[in-house]
């Protein structure tokens, strides 16, 4: 079991029914088209926002998650930080 298997909202993803590599592409100009294409389907994901909390709670989760690429993340954290400030 792993720490996702505790996830239910992963049953209604609408990335379930592609290939993990579309959201986990690591060089070159391959990873910028799959990104792309990630977050696309991410914008149409009726879970996004718990997918997004999901990734948000470890700075070490890499790929698209919740629309968001690991940089775009931790911006995102550190602008919230900044803003409860």
């Amino acid at each position: 079991m792993t720490l996702l298997d505790d996830q239910p909202w992963r049953a209604e993803a609408a990335c379930r029914d592609y290939p993990t590599d579309l959201f986990f592409a690591t060089t070159g100009h391959a990873s910028i088209a799959a990104a792309r294409d990630a977050r696309a389907v991410c914008r149409r994901c009726p879970v996004r926002e718990e997918c997004l909390a999901y990734a948000m709670s470890d700075p070490d989760i890499y790929g698209i998650w919740g629309g968001l690429t690991r940089l775009q993340r931790v911006k995102l954290k550190r602008s919230q930080r900044s803003a409860a400030a």
